[in-house]
This record gives structure tokens, sequence and C-alpha cells, in this order.
């Protein structure tokens, strides 16, 4: 039926304002992912490239990067991992964002319809919103430390990569933890 705006109560409107900006990071997550494997598989036919017509197709390939970017967030993982030799733990934490991903963009708005604003702040609740969140911010990280790296040509400046998350989360989760 219909959701009863009028009726939600601050406590619905700290977790909206927190699922929104979960969301707006799950969204640049799904980005720099699918540009990632991109980038990454230009940079690997580069070499390969000894004509005229390669040359062509790789930047026919490289300029429609709507393609990639229409690829479904799974699919894009297992090709990462398959083409480039990600890590088993870069892998993992990949595999955990898309999953975090999907609980923030399916699931965690929907809690305001079905609860009353006092039960948005049950422990177990908020334990699961936070370890989505958290799971995404790490994986958004080191998806922003290899396109760092791979458009710098330089390490990431360390602070940036250990500071950033906590930052990132804290900024998730503040409307949650307001009084």
């Amino acid at each position: 039926m219909w959701y009863q705006f009028e009726a939600a109560g601050k406590g619905n409107e700290r977790l909206l304002c927190s699922v929104g900006r979960a969301l707006l990071i799950a969204q640049f997550f799904e980005d720099v992912l699918k540009r990632t494997l991109m980038w990454w598989d230009v940079a690997s036919d580069l070499p390969k490239l000894a004509t005229e017509e390669a040359w062509a197709l790789l930047v026919d390939r490289a300029g429609d990067s709507e393609a990639y970017m229409e690829r479904v967030l799974k699919r894009a993982i297992e090709q990462l991992v398959q083409r480039h030799g990600v890590g088993e733990s870069e892998t993992e934490l990949l595999e955990g964002a898309r999953r975090a991903r999907n609980y923030i963009a399916h699931d965690a708005a929907l809690l305001n319809l079905a609860v009353p604003a006092t039960a948005v702040k049950s422990p177990g609740w908020l334990s699961t919103y936070t370890r989505h969140v958290g799971v995404l911010v790490r994986a958004y990280n080191l998806l922003s430390v290899w396109a760092y790296e791979f458009e710098e040509r330089e390490p990431a400046p360390r602070r940036v990569v250990e500071d950033y998350p906590k930052r990132l989360e804290a900024w998730i989760l503040s409307p949650m933890l307001e009084p």
C-alpha cells in the first residue's frame, strides 16, 4: 500500500538518510569495479596490439564503456578475478561487498515499513546494517586504491588508504547514531 511518510518518525528519517548515503557508496563501488575491469582489460590487451586493426578494435572496446557498465555486478567481479589474478582475500571482500550492496539496495530501507521508529535502533538490525556498510566501504576503498595506482602510477597515499574507510563508514552511519 502507500508509504505513510507523514507518520515516519525521526528514527525512520535517520535510517533513510543513512541508507541513502550507503546506497550512494554502493553505486560508486559498482561503477569503480566495472571501470577497473574495463581498464585492466584494455591494459592487458596492449602488448598484443601489433596492427592498426587491433588498435581500432581496442579503441572501440574501450570507448564502449557503456557495455561494461551494463554488466551484472556478480559477472563483473567474476571476470575481474579470472582475468586479472585478484587474490582470494580481495575476491572475498568484493563478493561480500556485492552482497552488502544488494542488502542496502533491496532490504535496508524497507525496515522502516515494518518496524516502529524505536525498533530501528534494535541491536540486531543495527549490527547487520553496520556489518554490510563496513564490508562495502572496505571494498570500495580497495577499488579506489587500485584506480588511484592505475591512474597515478604510484602507490596510493598510505594515510588516505588507512583513514578513508573509517571516515566514510562514520559518515554513512552518523544519522543512525544521532539521539
